[in-house]
């Protein structure tokens, strides 16, 4: 049997990690409906792991929750990513309007 007494300290997760997923994962749509943002953005503003972030936009994707609205750079590593919006005024086809969006 494993000694598990030796675990990393994860106190600083530990408020927002033990919620249920479906907590989180509304979280993060919200987060991502109130601006575009890159998936590290996210997770700094609602603590949530990002490869949880991840997994949570893999399956907003299947469901045609969440759009990719540009490529940049992100503003906190300042490496290229993707920006995403759940906000449906990303979702029009119009490419004119989403270059309009992309360069708010």
């Amino acid at each position: 049997m494993k000694d598990h007494n030796n675990r990393p300290d994860f106190n600083h997760w530990q408020d927002t990690n033990n919620l249920p997923v479906t907590s989180q994962i509304k979280r993060v749509y919200s987060s991502f409906y109130e601006a575009p943002k890159t998936m590290l953005m996210v997770s700094m503003e609602t603590r949530i792991y990002r490869a949880s972030i991840c997994r949570y936009v893999a399956q907003l994707k299947d469901e045609n929750l969440i759009v990719e609205v540009r490529k940049g750079f992100c503003e906190i590593s300042k490496a290229p990513a993707n920006y995403y919006s759940t906000n449906p005024k990303y979702f029009e086809d119009d490419d004119e309007s989403l270059k309009e969006v992309a360069n708010e």
